[in-house]
């Protein structure tokens, strides 16, 4: 997850967006978990609202376990 999130991360976010957005929301969540939270945030401002608030539920959930 680790890799994947350094990927995604040095990505362009509206890419990583898209992308992260068509992952199963659970894994999107962790791989977000793995980045700094302004490269997340920056991620998670550029998908849909909705995606983005299950996906960042669940990034919450992961962070505070």
């Amino acid at each position: 997850m680790q890799k994947l999130a350094t990927i995604y991360a040095q990505a362009k976010p509206s890419a990583a967006a898209q992308e992260l957005s068509n992952m199963d929301p659970q894994i999107a969540a962790e791989i977000l978990t793995y980045m700094q939270s302004r490269q997340a945030g920056a991620i998670i401002s550029k998908m849909d609202p909705k995606t983005a608030a299950n996906i960042f539920s669940l990034y919450l959930k992961s962070k505070h376990q």
